[in-house]
């Protein structure tokens, strides 16, 4: 007896079975560099340097996955109406929502790869001449098309990559869920800024006019003369180009906001806003933060699944280098007569192993290693780049968030003192001891007290917000509906 006859050794082992029992002792042998992550480029804590933080008092740290309502972080209602709108609307959101059917289509493919396919074919042959006697076969089988053992894991380490970015892609979802948020958030508090300026520049508008009125009544009785007449009536019309100035910025605020809820239709059912200084987000972190919670930042955490995906793009790039083996195989019935297709007699198999080891590929394989090294390099290079980033963000809110708020209480007394002051100097004025250039001077310095008073409640619920923003904060999203399947 041969070697091996009709498919089976002379123990008789199947070949498949003999073959099957390599593949398994094989298994497992990645060739992708383990990960580790390194040490973060930056200090072990976001103290800010001895600074005093406002918020070291607080009691919440909003970072991702926080329970925390959008209701209890922003006390506008309005706001949150508006989030989400955005959320629903936003075109860039459904892009990422996309995304992440798109790399889970591209997971499920890469899994795919690694199973093995199962064919079913039938058919009947007719074959005959002029000269001939017609004859006719009929074949049934179940076939088994290429399929790759993967020794050294190329197929798996492929099928990893495609998991990691699936997973980045999910890490991008949430990043932008983040950074939507605060976009919203800070247009809407630029916009109630403008508002409120253009509320303050009527108001002080009316407040010029009553000057010019009551300067004209001087002149006409000769208690003043024309100069302060003609710079009265400068200040109003100064404040009126004002006027035009802070409409025209309120227009682009308006649209930019409906630009981000990638809606443009009015909303009247929305709640009217609250003043400015109502709008300040609750306190959500402190200064003694480590900088570990940097880490958790969806984006971050998407940089670091790409980076994980470079080690396995390495790994497939290396098993190139080694033998690729394959299996094809087919088991059916070949015969004559139908009615004894299915009989012992007419069974029959075929099962081809197959075998690939390169030789010369002109430098391809060692080019594509190349470039997967140097595109992990670059992985690392990103993520770092990125952690810093984030470090600089959380640092420049979170450090001057004291000097922001003493800075709103500063600007509040020195409002309250021009105030004062320019009740003085009307006095003085109605009693003829001061010119009216005085009183000029002195209602100028209150418009400019109430305008940076706005301008630095402003920047301290901006830096609330960026500081969230910057964090990576995560909150419940009640009321807010998202697709779960692509339509």
């Amino acid at each position: 007896m041969t070697a091996h006859q009709g498919g089976r050794l002379s123990s008789g082992i199947p070949i498949a079975i003999t073959i099957l029992v390599g593949t398994i002792a094989l298994f497992g042998c990645s060739l992708a560099p383990d990960y580790v992550r390194g040490k973060a480029p930056v200090p072990e804590s976001l103290s800010g340097q001895g600074k005093e933080g406002e918020l070291s008092t607080a009691a919440t740290t909003i970072l991702p996955g926080a329970d925390i309502s959008i209701e209890a972080f922003f006390p506008d209602q309005r706001l949150v109406e508006l989030i989400r709108i955005a959320f629903l609307n936003n075109r860039d959101l459904r892009l990422s929502i996309l995304n992440i059917y798109e790399a889970r289509a591209q997971s499920s493919l890469a899994r795919s790869n690694r199973l093995f396919d199962l064919e079913a074919r039938a058919s009947d042959q007719i074959q005959g001449g002029a000269e001939s006697t017609t004859t006719q076969s009929y074949e049934t089988q179940i076939m088994l098309p290429s399929f790759e053992l993967d020794f050294f894991s190329r197929l798996k380490n492929l099928e990893s990559l495609a998991l990691e970015d699936y997973l980045a892609t999910q890490e991008d979802y949430l990043a932008f869920q983040v950074s939507l948020i605060g976009a919203v958030a800070n247009s809407y508090v630029e916009l109630r800024t403008l508002a409120e300026k253009e509320e303050l520049i009527q108001r002080t508008i009316k407040i010029y006019q009553d000057s010019l009125a009551f300067v004209e009544n001087r002149v006409i009785t000769g208690q003043s003369d024309l100069l302060a007449l003609e710079e009265a009536r400068s200040q109003v019309e100064f404040a009126q180009a004002e006027l035009y100035a802070i409409r025209v910025d309120l227009t682009r605020a308006e649209n930019t906001l409906k630009n981000l809820l990638g809606d443009f239709s009015e909303h009247p059912e929305l709640p009217p806003p609250k003043p400015l200084k109502d709008l300040a987000p609750i306190p959500i972190a402190s200064l003694n933060l480590p900088s570990e919670v940097l880490l958790l930042r969806p984006d971050i955490q998407a940089l670091e699944h790409r980076l994980i995906a470079s080690h396995y793009d390495i790994g497939a790039a290396r098993a190139a280098f080694f033998p690729s083996v394959s299996l094809t195989g087919a088991l059916g019935f070949m015969s004559m007569d139908l009615k004894n297709l299915f009989s012992g007699s007419a069974n029959n198999f075929s099962f081809t192993p197959a075998i690939t080891l390169p030789l010369f590929t002109g430098g391809r394989n060692r080019a594509n290693l190349s470039l997967a090294e140097v595109r992990r390099d670059k992985a690392v290079a990103n993520y770092e780049k990125a952690i810093i980033a984030a470090f600089k963000d959380v640092a420049d809110a979170l450090w001057v968030l004291e000097d922001l708020s003493r800075q709103e209480k500063a600007r509040a007394q020195y409002l309250a003192t021009q105030q004062r002051v320019l009740e003085l100097v009307q006095n003085r004025y109605q009693g003829g001891t001061v010119s009216y250039l005085e009183v000029l001077d002195a209602q100028e310095k209150v418009y400019g007290a109430q305008e940076a008073l706005l301008d630095a409640r402003k920047n301290l619920i901006i830096t609330r917000i960026n500081l969230f923003s910057a964090l990576g904060g995560g909150l419940k999203s009640e009321g807010i509906v998202l697709p779960l399947e692509p339509n």
